[in-house]
């Protein structure tokens, strides 16, 4: 025969309870049992933090990220996962079986790149506490952080640039900070053409420097001339012919 007793309790402040169900027979014995209880509380708060000066980075070097997660039990239940955007960096868990409520911190180390700049990272705790726990188990995320990559200049264009005439020389050059960068043409200071000609062929190299230092990239500039009968046969096309 089995009895159910329901136990309803409007708060517990105890984490280590241990209830005992006992059990007599006609013949004068007796059992008993204790009940596994797993007291959980969900995270007060979940904060992220840089280990350095606040999310200023520079591309390449190693740096830690802290993910706080505050006032949670049992710690030893809890998997807290970093992500960057939408892609998950790792996850880590604990060694404290502390079944009170603790706050601890996560590190994961990170070599952030030029093209994390301005990207946003976060992390999630998750209290896994199995099938007969709370479905779904409980989750908080912490603040979204803007990361700040600083690197050196970056050329955006090939250094064989194919330009059709009469378009523009789309040649960048960036950075974090944005270097000061000059382009040079056969020993001339020149503005990239908004309208390129035949004679705009040629090497062109842009002179950078900013907080990385000075350094220097050369494009070699082809211009494609319209074919002359690229008009002719779209105006024959065209013709209807009775």
């Amino acid at each position: 025969m089995n009895i159910f007793l329901v136990w309803s309790v409007d708060k517990i402040d105890k984490w280590n309870i241990k209830p005992t169900c006992y059990a007599l027979s006609e013949q004068g014995g007796k059992c008993d049992i204790e009940l596994p209880v797993i007291v959980y509380k969900p995270p007060l708060r979940v904060s992220i933090s840089f280990s350095d000066d606040g999310g200023m980075m520079i591309d390449g070097d190693q740096y830690i990220l802290q993910c706080t997660v505050h006032d949670v039990a049992p710690v030893e239940k809890l998997i807290v996962i970093y992500y960057r955007e939408q892609m998950i960096l790792g996850q880590r868990k604990s060694n404290n079986t502390r079944k009170s409520s603790v706050t601890e911190v996560f590190t994961l180390d990170i070599q952030p790149s030029k093209d994390d700049d301005k990207a946003q990272y976060w992390c999630e705790a998750r209290l896994e506490l199995g099938p007969e726990g709370p479905q779904p188990p409980p989750v908080m995320a912490s603040q979204k952080l803007t990361a700040k990559v600083l690197y050196g200049p970056h050329l955006i264009c090939p250094r064989k640039l194919q330009v059709k005439e009469g378009e523009g020389l789309k040649c960048e050059v960036m950075g974090n900070p944005h270097p000061q960068v000059t382009w040079i043409r056969d020993g001339q200071v020149v503005d990239l053409p908004a309208h390129s000609q035949i004679e705009h062929a040629g090497k062109y190299t842009a002179w950078t420097k900013g907080l990385f230092g000075e350094k220097n990239f050369t494009v070699d500039v082809e211009i494609i001339v319209n074919s002359v009968w690229e008009p002719l046969l779209y105006a024959t096309q065209s013709w209807n012919i009775q």
